[in-house]
Formats: structure tokens, C-alpha cells, sequence
């Protein structure tokens, strides 16, 4: 019997997001240079010969309080969305206040440009150590959430699973805006386009005490508000 007659899809999706932020785990601890200094370069045998210099793993520090930091951040500011979006005031002028809203969640993880980038042989980046963060929370998530709803569980792979994969940083300050801004239009775009879907979610979550609403805002917007992040940070 063949593993895919009887394994979920979405645990697979989200079992090999667990092995990517594994992976950016071990990435962040380790990094290869070449040592020079201490060895003298090794010669090939064979039918050209050849050079080559030795190489050496260094292991670095991993500072995970900054990282840590910037996720707790997120989801509280996930919690601060969910509350505002519940309000009466906004639901009476959500033609206005939700483009606001959606501007002001849009600016504020611009802070991430202010970051200095770390020193690359002794301290691993931020970005690193938030994207294996990130990776395996969002992992962890799908693969509750397939227990309790399996349709939703599948979505969110689908929306989650190759984007946070994805997410990297660059030198060029107009690609990381431009990586952002992706970023941001998946994560937020529903406060302008969904207008009409989202109150009748909260209206769900406050008489049937369905927890749609409260998921995409606390969950599933703070997941992608860190891979838009990962795309800010300093390489």
C-alpha cells in the first residue's frame, strides 16, 4: 500500500515544512569557510591535477530572543487586529477603517529595515532563525488544524506552504520591498477584499462561537506577517 493511499497530503505539506525549518536551524548554527591559514591545500590525483583549499565548519551563535521577539510581536498585533475588526465602530465604517487598518499592519514590520545586519562567521542573521521560527510554528498549526478541520487545514497549506518556504531577504533594498509587498497583499488583502465574508465571520464567532474569524487574524496573518519580515531583514 502505497503512503499516499492512507497519509494525508496536508501532513505531508506540513511535515516537510517541519524539516525546512529544521533545516534553517542547522543552517543558522553552521557556516563553511575556507581555512587557509591552518592547512596547506590538497592535491588530486587523477588525470589533471588539482588544488583545492580545505574547508572549515564553523559553528556560530544563534541569537534566538530577537527572533522570538518579532514572532510573540506579530501575533499580538494579530490580537490587536481581531479586536479592533470586532469592534462596533469599525464594522459601521468599514469602508474607511479597513483600508486604514490594512495601511497602518502594512507599516509598522517596516521597522525590520532599521536592524543591523549581524557579523556572518561568529552570529547567525535574524532572518534565518525567524524563517526556521516561523516554518515550523506554521507547520505545527496545519497539522493541528487537519485533525479539526481537514478543508481548512488544506488551504492553509496551500497558502502557506510554498511562501514561507520561499521567503528570503536580499542586497537590493528595492527587491525586498518588492518581496514585502507580496507578502503583505497575502496576509492583509482580505481586510479590503473580504469585507463582507469577514463580518459575517465575526458575526459567526460572537453568536455561534465559530473561531474562523479569530484564526485568520490572531494564526494565519502573523504567519505571514514573519515571512514578510524574513523578506526585510538584513542577509
Amino acid at each position: 500500500m502505497k503512503i499516499g493511499s492512507y497519509l494525508p497530503s496536508v501532513v505531508l505539506l506540513s511535515t516537510a515544512m517541519l524539516f525546512g525549518g529544521l533545516g534553517e536551524w542547522a543552517k543558522a548554527r553552521w557556516i563553511q569557510t575556507s581555512d587557509i591559514a591552518s592547512e596547506k591545500p590538497v592535491k588530486e590525483v587523477g588525470a589533471v591535477s588539482q588544488e583545492r583549499t580545505p574547508v572549515k565548519w564553523i559553528a556560530r551563535r544563534r541569537p534566538v530572543l530577537p527572533a522570538v521577539l518579532i514572532v510573540i510581536a506579530t501575533h499580538l498585533l494579530g490580537v490587536l487586529l481581531f479586536y479592533i475588526r470586532t469592534r462596533e465602530w469599525f464594522i459601521t465604517n468599514q469602508d474607511i477603517a479597513s483600508p486604514i487598518l490594512c495601511g497602518v499592519l502594512s507599516v509598522i514590520p517596516l521597522a525590520a529595515l532599521l536592524m543591523e545586519p549581524t557579523s556572518e562567521n561568529t552570529t547567525a542573521p535574524i532572518y534565518l532563525l525567524l524563517k526556521s521560527l516561523n516554518l515550523c510554528l506554521a507547520s505545527t498549526v496545519i497539522s493541528i488544524i487537519s485533525v479539526l478541520n481537514f478543508s481548512l487545514a488544506a488551504v492553509l497549506a496551500i497558502l502557506l506552504g510554498l511562501p514561507l518556504s520561499l521567503s528570503s531577504p536580499s542586497s537590493k533594498s528595492s527587491i525586498r520591498l518588492a518581496k514585502y509587498s507580496l507578502y503583505i497583499l497575502l496576509g492583509l488583502s482580505w481586510l479590503i477584499l473580504g469585507r463582507q465574508q469577514i463580518q459575517d465571520a465575526v458575526w459567526n464567532w460572537e453568536v455561534l462561537g465559530v473561531w474562523f474569524a479569530p484564526f485568520v487574524c490572531v494564526v494565519y496573518t502573523p504567519l505571514v506577517l514573519q515571512a514578510a519580515i524574513v523578506c526585510l531583514l538584513p542577509p
